[in-house]
């Protein structure tokens, strides 16, 4: 349906048609993070959309400001261990820890004792 400057505004009709644009970008967005395998699937993602009036001193025009944006859930978290040794010179070095790896360090000397 063709919207003209004669129709009452509502959200659909906004700027043309904007509010609901805006929207539907930002849908896109939440629908593409929750696929994402590296989000968290639980996070809940939301859309924010805030839409401002600003009469005029006489209170017969206002200018109407339109901002819609997303809150996503971020990459989870990616836990590994590492082990901490000390090569022969004495410098601290620090290994991934794989239980397949015999040893990773050929001098492996506390980095400090307990009670430390």
């Amino acid at each position: 349906m063709m919207h003209t400057k004669d129709d009452v505004i509502t959200l659909a009709n906004i700027g043309d048609g904007a509010a609901m644009e805006m929207f539907d970008v930002e849908l896109r967005k939440v629908l593409k993070n929750i696929m994402d395998p590296n989000t968290d699937p639980k996070a809940t993602r939301q859309i924010v959309m805030q839409i401002g009036f600003k009469a005029d001193e006489d209170r017969d025009m206002a200018v109407i400001s339109i901002s819609v944006a997303s809150k996503l859930s971020g990459a989870r978290s990616y836990m590994t261990k590492v082990v901490f040794g000390r090569d022969d010179r004495g410098r601290v070095e620090a290994r991934e820890f794989d239980l397949g790896q015999q040893q990773l360090f050929s001098n492996v000397v506390p980095i400090c004792k307990e009670g430390e």
